[in-house]
């Protein structure tokens, strides 16, 4: 039929079929996605606080504070034993009346205190050979110094209760009660071989040329500092340390556990004063303070499992007298990084490939870092270059919960950060300001689950990143460029950063939606872009939509252009389902392509304006879904197909929504008219049936 006015007006008194379609959904995922930026932010700025924070710990300092000189041997002859009777002022050490023989105990003297002896050394120091507290006796030290030749022996039912400090040239055998006050200091520092016992120190210090074998558990309160030429041994007992652990001298390998539970920052070191750096040969450790975290300074070797269960542990280099560096060394265990606890690298060895240093912990055949929304976080924090370990001593892929790449002192170096393998990120990657991260030439491809962050500079390469999680956004100050851009999960993604890819862009099933919001996403010169089933599009920006060399959009993805405001609308490709909402839409005729294909539905709202007409190119709608008309469409002079195969509807908001020429090709399926519809130019039924159902 040819220059036909063709106008159908369609009144329904029965009942009308019309087939059912579901369009895409209507609600705006803006504030959805906003405040997934704001909790995510809120996340990323904690870890950023907490890497401010760790900057500024104080390094362990070159003082000698600690040390007392070793007691003097007892001068040789007999030793006199010495008991307590109390005929003086009843309690002070001190008070010779208060001795049997009326004296004072020396150097020489075995002190021995028995049932019904409670003695008090409050205001001098005392001195004896050996100290033996017996059952129903007990001893106060306050903030004095008792210095014992030989042995401590606080026997089952005895009592010692340390303020100030002891120095003890013998064995520490606890069978009884010890109570170590805040600020209170126990020396072992005889020569030879010694034994310490179960008890709970405050601080404990080793020294003097002496092997020293624990046997009992230790718990210490504060610092334990085994000095030059000393040798501790923990045998299978377990060691809890809660502030520093200085070793100039050596450990041993045990087959118990160290434990650092610090309530404030702890540091683990050698070399504090001078001395060579000592031997760290730990069986297995925990990390468990409440405080800020554990400080390595030098190389730890742990034959068993390294587990942080809370806050962080730093490895660091110093220099006091010689270079010291934060190394841990596993020999095939297991290293654990616990929900929301830390791990900083900012050791600066050279022990990697090309110069780069290397130093994430070595050795372990297992590394398990607590992943999803309480994750672990890795923090590469130097101004040297650094390799990023992708794998364990096993061969098995390190997967990360949090990473930040960062620098340590900001513009300082400008380090360039790179893995050593595919990286395989449970949460967010974050890149910081003044550094560069690159895949190399190995074209290493990355998988990440969480927030993308770029504040520095990503090196693409030829490789593929893959952003696999849920609700995802890409955030920064700063663009990036990927060479292959895949997006895959479920669950919304949010464009926060204009984003280039080179070559390839998926866009894959199960993902709910891709926000553009009003970035854009621009490929390369035969970059090509994807759109999986069933993913939305929305696209936000005047003229935001993706720009690339190739399209493959599946027929049930939707593209939304419901900015509020005008829009540029890309045309020459065919899209899945389409959808127009807010203002103006305007097909882009720069190129002098005339043409656009819907192969789903295309919707027009009520408060949109589709122009598809320049006013002097046709321009051709191929349309195999169906088409729903409730705003207004500028099509003159211009055509609409219908074409495919399925069963659709065509309504067209009545007679004062015109369209021009209208074409009815399928091979297979009917076009049921919704609503009456005006044709102000031709209406062509080649194949198919057209009309309205009764």
């Amino acid at each position: 039929m040819k220059n036909l006015k063709w106008i159908l007006f369609l009144s329904v008194i029965g009942s009308f079929l019309i087939s059912a379609t579901v369009y895409a959904q209507d609600e705006d995922p803006a504030v959805t996605d906003s405040l997934n930026k704001v909790a995510a932010l809120a996340d990323l700025q904690k870890d950023l606080t907490e890497s401010q924070e760790a900057i500024n710990i104080a390094q362990p300092n070159s003082g000698n504070d600690s040390v007392i000189p070793p007691l003097n041997n007892a001068t040789k002859g007999l030793k006199a034993a010495v008991s307590w009777d109390g005929g003086g002022d009843g309690y002070s050490w001190k008070d010779a009346q208060n001795w049997s023989g009326d004296v004072v105990p020396t150097v020489n003297d075995t002190v021995t205190l028995v049932s019904g002896d409670a003695v008090q050394l409050l205001d001098t120091t005392g001195y004896c050979y050996k100290l033996i507290i017996e059952n129903g006796a007990s001893l106060t030290i306050g903030s004095r110094t008792l210095n014992v030749a030989d042995s401590v022996h606080i026997q089952s039912g005895g009592s010692l209760n340390l303020s100030g400090t002891m120095v003890v040239s013998g064995d520490w055998v606890n069978e009884g009660s010890f109570t170590a006050n805040n600020g209170s200091r126990v020396y072992l520092n005889g020569s030879g071989t010694h034994t310490v016992s179960a008890s709970t120190f405050y601080n404990l210090d080793f020294q003097n040329a002496t092997t020293i074998t624990a046997l009992g558990d230790l718990v210490i309160n504060g610092d334990l500092r085994i000095a030059n030429g000393v040798t501790f041994n923990p045998s299978s007992y377990d060691v809890t340390i809660s502030d520093d652990f200085e070793n100039d001298g050596t450990l041993q390998l045990g087959t118990g556990t160290f434990i650092f539970d610090a309530p404030e920052w702890q540091s683990v070191y050698s070399n504090h004063s001078g001395s060579a750096p000592g031997t760290f040969n730990f069986n297995n450790v925990i990390i468990r303070g409440t405080g800020s975290g554990v400080g390595v300074y030098d190389t730890l070797s742990i034959n068993g499992d390294l587990t942080v269960e809370s806050r962080y542990i730093m490895l660091r280099n110093y220099n006091i007298t010689t270079p010291s560096y934060g190394i841990v060394n596993g020999n095939g265990g297991t290293f654990t990084l616990a929900a929301n606890a830390y791990l900083y690298i900012r050791t600066t060895m050279t022990n990697g490939s090309g110069s780069m240093d290397d130093n994430f912990p070595n050795g372990f055949n297992t590394v398990s870092l607590a992943s999803g929304t309480s994750s672990s976080v890795v923090f590469y924090q130097s101004n040297s270059d650094q390799i990023i370990r992708s794998q364990d001593a096993d061969g098995d892929p390190i997967i990360y919960g949090r990473i930040q790449v960062l620098e340590l002192t900001s513009g300082a170096a400008y380090p360039t950060k790179v893995p050593d393998g595919d990286l395989d990120i449970n949460n967010y990657f974050y890149i910081g300001p003044n550094v560069t991260f690159d895949v190399t030439s190995s074209n290493y491809s990355m998988n990440v689950a969480g927030y993308w962050y770029n504040y520095g500079t990503f090196t693409p390469r030829g490789g593929t990143v893959t952003l696999d999680g849920s609700t995802q956004q890409i955030l920064g100050t700063n663009s990036t460029t990927f060479t292959n851009l895949t997006i895959t999960g479920d669950g919304a993604k949010t464009l926060r950063q204009n984003t280039n890819v080179n070559a390839v862009c998926s866009i894959e099933n199960g993902v709910s939606y891709l926000n553009l919001v009003t970035y854009t996403l621009t490929g390369g010169g035969s970059s090509s872009f994807s759109l999986g089933a069933n993913v939305i599009l929305y696209v936000r920006g005047a003229n935001n939509f993706p720009s690339f060399n190739s399209y493959s959009i599946d027929a049930t993805s939707t593209v939304r252009y419901d900015m509020n405001g005008a829009q540029t609308v890309t045309v020459g490709i065919a899209y899945g389902n389409l959808y127009f909402d807010n203002n103006i839409k305007t097909a882009d005729r720069t190129g002098g392509i005339y043409n656009l294909t819907v192969n789903g539905y295309l919707t027009i709202s009520g408060d949109a304006t589709l122009d598809l007409y320049d006013g002097s190119n046709p321009f051709t709608l191929n349309l195999y879904g169906n088409y729903d008309n409730n705003g207004v469409i500028d099509i003159d002079n211009s055509t609409i197909n219908l074409l495919g195969t399925a069963d659709v509807t065509f309504d067209a908001g009545g007679t004062t929504r015109p369209v021009y020429n209208l074409t009815v090709n399928k091979t297979a399926g009917k076009v049921t008219l919704n609503s009456a519809v005006q044709i102000n130019g031709d209406l062509n039924i080649t194949q198919g049936a057209f009309g309205m159902e009764a």
